[in-house]
């Protein structure tokens, strides 16, 4: 029986996989002025699926699917376009599933203290967003200018679903390249990212701007993983008009090798993640 001695190593790989599908926050380009524009009292339901497979070293392939339903209430908005948003996690789906077992949780449904142990870890990790809520404000551009958590001492990578436009009209094929961070509770990520509006497209009816993207990643030094090969493509789509995502997809392939007191092991992670995102008007 090896599983005690792998357990911690897969929570930790598992935990590695949900941050790189956190990497929702884009900031892009185009060629024309984008923002964002939001009213009083309307929201925005952004639903988000994530599917991942963990290849480990001498171990058989192991399945992820997360789907996370996520709502942005506009509580006001400034005179300059400046939302404040109340952002909460309602509810989140997982399904793991291995050579041996396939095992599933739901938020609306499942107690955590029935779930087996090789899916327990990381759905403790999974639903720890559904315990606060919080404020943040977000300008036309994108830019978070303030937030507000109702847990202060807990470290925030969301909201991760806001995109940053740049001040001037961009030009379709002209990078833009920004950098970030996310964290998950000890795994710290650096992103470096690059954006380019490749021109319009009509999606049911409406012309919307099509942006690819594509990013780097760093694991930061003082994590127990280092990767060790890496791609990440994917493609957003905006509408100008009502000022909001509409959708966006992205896949990466990732290579890690991890170090479990002094035990390394290599892993390969596999993960593709949609978003939808739909908005309902403001009550008159």
């Amino acid at each position: 029986m090896h599983f005690r001695k792998h357990a911690n190593s897969r929570c930790h790989v598992l935990a590695v996989a949900l941050l790189f599908g956190a990497f929702l926050i884009s900031r892009s380009n185009g060629n024309e002025p984008l923002r964002w524009k939001f009213q009083k009292n309307e929201r925005v339901a952004i639903e988000v699926d994530q599917n991942s497979v963990i290849q480990e070293s001498s171990r058989s392939e192991t399945k992820m699917r997360q789907r996370s339903s996520l709502e942005w209430m506009v509580v006001d908005v400034d005179q300059d376009g400046t939302a404040t948003i109340e952002h909460k996690t309602q509810r989140v789906r997982l399904s793991l599933s291995d050579s041996q077992d396939d095992l599933n949780a739901d938020s609306d449904t499942t107690e955590a203290s029935v779930l087996h142990p090789k899916i327990k870890g990381i759905w403790l990790i999974a639903v720890a967003p559904m315990n606060s809520s919080f404020r943040f404000r977000l300008s036309s551009l994108g830019e978070i200018v303030e937030m507000e958590s109702s847990q202060p001492n807990e470290t925030r990578n969301s909201p991760k679903v806001s995109v940053t436009f740049p001040k001037a009209a961009p030009k379709i094929g002209e990078p833009w390249t920004v950098q970030s961070s996310l964290q998950q509770d000890r795994i710290k990520l650096l992103l470096t990212s690059s954006y380019q509006l490749v021109g319009k497209e009509m999606v049911e009816g409406r012309e919307l701007s099509k942006i690819k993207m594509s990013t780097a990643f760093q694991l930061d030094p003082s994590s127990n993983a280092k990767l060790v090969s890496q791609n990440a493509l994917g493609v957003i789509w905006f509408d100008p008009v009502l000022g909001k995502v509409t959708h966006s997809e992205n896949h990466q392939e990732i290579g890690i090798e991890l170090d479990h007191q002094g035990s390394p092991s290599k892993q390969s992670i596999q993960q593709s993640t949609e978003i939808s995102y739909r908005t309902e008007s403001a009550k008159r």
